[in-house]
């Protein structure tokens, strides 16, 4: 097992635009209406499962809080919203390890009204909104919402590019003593 990654930055995608499917409707999240949320992530609490309401001053000190969201970033390669997090929980990291990934909830505060994407019908689309919390879940809503990325972790499962340096072959440096030595030997 690795050394666990308590208090290192996490990084995990957490978010894809299009069609998203809740219990009572489905809403069409697009990549402006995400990056129009994505400030709205910097502090919000990271939790174990989501919690039955709403976090509120009242309830969070009552939630099992293992960590604060630092950012959220774009990857245009792979059309995924990146979080960056810290856990300060062993329990947390260890689910992490183990398969668990993370949730976004979020309110909308403006919504378009509903439609066809690629054919197939929505209730709404988001407009503006802002994220509340980050869950970390055994079975998240989006499929690669998983697999984090422990940065400056010392198991080398980091997202730094590797570096290869290219060195020249080292010349031999031969001391006096060496050359001396040579002689002797011949």
């Amino acid at each position: 097992m690795t050394e666990l990654a308590i208090g290192k930055v996490i990084k995990m995608a957490c978010m894809r635009s299009g069609l998203c499917k809740y219990p009572n409707k489905t809403v069409l999240l697009t990549k402006e209406s995400l990056t129009q949320m994505a400030p709205s992530i910097q502090g919000v609490p990271v939790v174990l499962d989501h919690p039955e309401g709403k976090i509120t001053d009242q309830n969070v000190g009552d939630l099992p809080v293992v960590g604060r969201v630092a950012d959220m970033h774009y990857d245009e390669a792979n059309e995924v919203w990146l979080a960056h997090f810290i856990v300060d929980d062993a329990r947390a990291v260890q689910l992490l390890q183990n398969g668990y990934g993370v949730s976004t909830a979020w309110f909308g505060d403006k919504y378009a009204a509903g439609g066809t994407f690629n054919n197939c019908p929505y209730d709404s689309e988001l407009l503006e909104g802002r994220y509340e919390h980050l869950a970390i879940v055994e079975r998240p809503r989006y499929e690669m919402a998983v697999d984090p990325i422990f940065l400056n972790s010392k198991d080398g499962h980091n997202d730094q590019p590797e570096v290869n340096i290219k060195t020249e072959p080292k010349k031999e440096s031969v001391s006096m003593l060496g050359k001396l030595f040579r002689k002797v030997t011949q």
